[in-house]
């Protein structure tokens, strides 16, 4: 095909690549960063004009649910202002070896049974539904800044993320109930950074396949 060479004054090249405009996506560390930067600052000013009488109680605790509904509804991919691309910001259910896991998902906690020198672990992957994200515990899940009760010390951040500082977005939160393992979830074991070992899980029983 030709082409232009080294002169396109004529104005013949484009640039037909695309630039769709994207949504914020949740995926990303600075998106969700600002959401609960915005979070806090909005509920500081809330508890602010509650202590200076601008507010009453009611008015405060209306205003503290309506922003944990808003986040549940903005991270349950029910807001249609951002989205969740794995594409851009990749998949993190296949974080490598340990020393990566530990620090991904915060594990040095107090009395952790765990150590950043481990060579193996196993993961469970599962789908849920948005009708199971709504039994979230929030009381347990936030700190009282978002809206909660929990209290947990660092490194819990209490705002349903872990404070992981490898760049990796990890949700967590707690359940009120249990939820089922469905049709096609997984449990596999990882051995220095490799597969060794997997499990699905169909008519009630843990199948081997590989």
């Amino acid at each position: 095909m030709a082409g232009c060479g080294s002169n396109c004054s004529a104005g013949c090249c484009k640039d037909f690549s695309s630039r769709a405009e994207r949504l914020p996506n949740l995926l990303s560390v600075e998106v969700t960063g600002e959401i609960f930067a915005k979070a806090v600052r909005n509920m500081t000013l809330r508890a602010a004009q509650r202590a200076a009488g601008m507010m009453s109680d009611e008015e405060y605790e209306e205003a503290k649910s309506k922003l944990v509904r808003w986040l549940v509804n903005a991270f349950s991919g029910e807001n249609p202002h951002y989205e969740a691309d794995s594409e851009w910001h990749g998949n993190y259910s296949d974080v490598g070896d340990f020393e990566d896991i530990f620090e991904t998902f915060r594990l040095d906690y107090d009395n952790t049974p765990y150590h950043s020198t481990d060579k193996s672990y196993w993961k469970i992957e599962f789908k849920t539904t948005n009708k199971e994200l709504k039994k979230i515990n929030l009381d347990n899940t936030y700190g009282y800044e978002l809206g909660g009760n929990n209290t947990l010390p660092d490194p819990c951040t209490q705002n349903a993320f872990t404070g992981s500082k490898n760049g990796k977005v990890i949700p967590e939160w707690n359940l009120e109930k249990a939820v089922k393992y469905r049709k096609d979830s997984l449990i596999t074991k990882i051995e220095r950074g490799r597969m060794v070992e997997q499990y699905k899980f169909n008519d009630g029983i843990w199948r081997k396949v590989k």
